[in-house]
């Protein structure tokens, strides 16, 4: 099994592995639903972790506007960084920013984020 590095950074993912001595970056992955050209998403930023993985599975919480009102939304890989599933909208009914995103011992999600 290789080792990943994941990345988040704006609208993309990266992935970076190690392999015979050399880090290679993989090609940018979009991982949400968001217009192209959206690049609000850096302008908040809490510090918090909003990216977690166990085993094989990656999980991130990331704010999106795909319904014209900033939402946070969920989404897990299990390929590496290759597709990412559907972005889940875990924020309602009003606007929010800020997702932090931790998994406990026995692999249970807790998403926390700020109501604008």
């Amino acid at each position: 099994m290789k080792n990943f590095i994941y990345f988040l950074l704006l609208t993309s993912h990266f992935s970076l592995s190690f392999a015979q001595g050399n880090y290679v970056f993989g090609p940018n992955v979009k991982v949400n639903g968001d217009p192209g050209g959206v690049t609000f998403h850096t302008v908040y930023s809490s510090g918090a972790h909003t990216i977690a993985a166990r085993g094989d599975t990656v999980y991130i919480a990331c704010r999106g506007d795909q319904t014209g009102l900033s939402s946070v939304y969920f989404s897990k890989n299990t390929d590496c960084g290759q597709t990412w599933s559907p972005g889940l909208r875990v924020s309602y009914p009003e606007a929010s920013i800020l997702p932090s995103l931790v998994i406990d011992s026995r692999c249970d999600i807790f998403i926390v984020y700020t109501y604008i």
